[in-house]
């Protein structure tokens, strides 16, 4: 088990230090699955719609198909919010977890992509043209 410390000046020895780079690897590569994963849903929206408009279509718009169809369309934005809602705190924990390995690792934080991404200062996060998770020091 790696121990995370949130204390800027304890420096952890050479096993220590590889197991938070070990660990470090990892939640970064969960962050590019979450961020690869997050808008999958979306892709299925287009063709359900299609659907949705060609059974309106087929049917002539009858009460009952209206209905169906407009409770199948509120299912499946509920579903969508939720999927996003569940993948965001996912991904806002591994952010955080990311930021704490990397003050264990007592990496400076970050002033243009350089080591330290996720702890960004505040002149970097201001004024740069790039895109921070977060910015926590």
């Amino acid at each position: 088990m790696v121990k995370v410390t949130t204390e800027e000046k304890s420096h952890p020895d050479a096993d220590q230090s590889q197991n938070l780079r070990l660990d470090y690897q990892q939640t970064m590569q969960y962050l590019q699955m979450l961020t690869n994963i997050r808008f999958l849903p979306l892709t299925l929206l287009p063709g359900v719609a299609g659907f949705a408009v060609s059974a309106l279509i087929n049917t002539k718009g009858s009460p009952e198909s209206v209905l169906a169809v407009g409770i199948v369309g509120v299912g499946a934005s509920a579903g969508i919010i939720l999927y996003d809602m569940h993948n965001t705190a996912l991904y806002n924990a591994a952010v955080h977890r990311a930021i704490r390995i990397e003050k264990s690792l007592g990496l400076p934080p970050s002033t243009k992509g350089k080591p330290g991404v996720f702890r960004v200062t505040a002149h970097a996060a201001m004024f740069s043209s790039a895109h921070y998770p977060c910015n926590v020091l």
